[in-house]
Formats: structure tokens, sequence, C-alpha cells
């Protein structure tokens, strides 16, 4: 399991992130999609 809290980036001004709580249990799949140029 993957465990993930109060997480987040700001870039500048502009906040590009922000995880409170997220949870991935093991075996599960999880994607991050955005634009490119966006960090990932």
């Amino acid at each position: 399991m993957i465990t993930i809290e109060n997480l987040s980036k700001i870039y500048g001004s502009q906040q590009v992130l922000n995880i409170e709580n997220l949870e991935i249990p093991t075996g599960q799949s999880f994607g991050l999609v955005g634009n490119n140029g966006a960090g990932k």
C-alpha cells in the first residue's frame, strides 16, 4: 500500500498539486494525467 498525506507543490504563485489523503492499495494501478510540460 502507498499512502500520501498533505502533499502540495507550488510554482511561483500557482498551486499545481494539493493532495490531502491518497491511499493506493496493493495490487491497484494509479495514473497521473496532465498536459505536456506540467511537471508530472
